[in-house]
């Protein structure tokens, strides 16, 4: 397991939070103690990383989810929204 033996989401973020349709934006997530990282929606593939962004474009106000399992069966998640101006 990456970064230690406690599960942990270290940090799940989007910069910019606020986009117009269509337009990118970056969303980054560190992890602690996790085997396996899911995104939901699904922009990119994500692993178990303390430190990893990727860029998605949404062109609707979206709630990413982000959730991380250790081998043991546990899980933490967090979400955050990412806004369409109008």
């Amino acid at each position: 397991m990456l970064g230690g033996d406690e599960l942990g989401i270290l940090s799940f973020y989007a910069a910019p939070g606020s986009i117009r349709a269509g337009g990118l934006t970056t969303i980054c997530y560190g992890v602690n103690g996790a085997k396996t990282v899911h995104l939901d929606p699904p922009t990119e593939e994500v692993w178990p990383a303390l430190s990893h962004c990727l860029q998605a474009s949404p062109r609707k106000t979206t709630e990413y989810k982000l959730t991380a399992e250790d081998g043991a069966g546990h899980s933490v998640s967090q979400a955050i929204t990412v806004k369409i101006k109008p």
